[in-house]
């Protein structure tokens, strides 16, 4: 089995182990897939790994974001085009699939309905054909109920339906997701100091924008600071995220706790690079779920 590294399910809680275990268990199937999870939660980042952890992996993997397509263009790169239809199989990701246009999700939905014996019989094979992944930041059950999305398509992605939780459940990943990113961007520099504060900061920034928004922030940071990163450094809002809070006692002890652990953090973060998963461990968490299909 392969193992799952990537910097997006990277972290030391069993909600983030729990996520790396249900990668695994949908990448080894071969039907349709739907993510769902708010905006910048590095739902493609997800697709892309679970198509390359599959028996298809070295398939190519087209992405196109429905909300940025006309129905017909996307219409025919889908189907005219051969996108759906490659020999050899490979992956689709479909992202918000919301936006697909009403005569295209009924397409949608007969394609995966003739595929999907194709699929059972070719199971783990690379002449499975093509994986169609959804993904949606919207309630689809919420737009079903409205008549805006196709009840025929949704029910044959309700099955297999994989949420990913926002950063703000993860606040126990987000030393590991700050490092990996660090030694991302930081690759042939000096290495990156953070104070303190600065750290805390990070860690405990609540990231509306999810993963998406952790990284955009750390790239500028990284390119606009060469040496030690203080506080005075990060965007006004995460810094004064941290100093409001500043003088209440729980601010304080999670202040002293990060004080205490950061070197711990990078001990760790060095001996996961040198000798493997060390920092990645399993258990049990509770709002994101999975139902394989049959």
């Amino acid at each position: 089995m392969k193992k799952i590294r990537c910097g997006v399910l990277a972290g030391s809680s069993s909600l983030a182990a729990e996520i790396r275990d249900l990668v695994r268990i949908v990448s080894r199937l071969d039907g349709p897939l739907l993510l769902m999870g708010e905006r910048g939660g590095g739902k493609e980042r997800v697709a892309r790994l679970i198509h390359e952890s599959s028996a298809a992996g070295s398939r190519s993997f087209e992405v196109f974001d429905c909300s940025l397509s006309f129905a017909d263009e996307l219409e025919h790169s889908l189907f005219d085009s051969g996108s759906l239809n490659r020999p050899g199989g490979g992956g689709c990701y479909l992202a918000n699939c919301e936006e697909i246009s009403p005569r295209l999700q009924e397409r949608l939905a007969e394609h995966l309905e003739a595929s999907a014996p194709v699929c059972r019989s070719a199971r783990g094979r690379q002449g499975a054909g093509v994986r169609v992944m959804f993904s949606s930041a919207r309630r689809l059950a919420s737009l079903v109920a409205a008549g805006l999305f196709s009840r025929r398509l949704y029910d044959l992605l309700s099955d297999s339906t994989l949420l990913l939780p926002p950063l703000r459940r993860r606040t126990r990943d987000l030393g590991c997701l700050v490092d990996h990113q660090v030694s991302k961007f930081s690759t042939g520099k000096e290495t990156v100091v953070f104070s303190p504060e600065s750290y805390g900061a990070l860690v405990t920034y609540p990231w509306p924008g999810n993963y998406q928004q952790l990284e955009d922030e750390l790239r500028k940071l990284l390119r606009s600071v060469d040496a030690k990163i203080e506080l005075d450094n990060l965007p006004a809002s995460i810094a004064s995220f941290w100093s409001g809070g500043a003088e209440r006692p729980d601010v304080r002890r999670v202040h002293e706790q990060l004080t205490e652990s950061i070197e711990e953090y990078k001990i760790l973060a060095r001996l996961d690079a040198e000798f493997g998963n060390l920092l990645l461990t399993s258990g049990e968490w509770g709002d994101g779920s999975v139902k394989p299909g049959p």
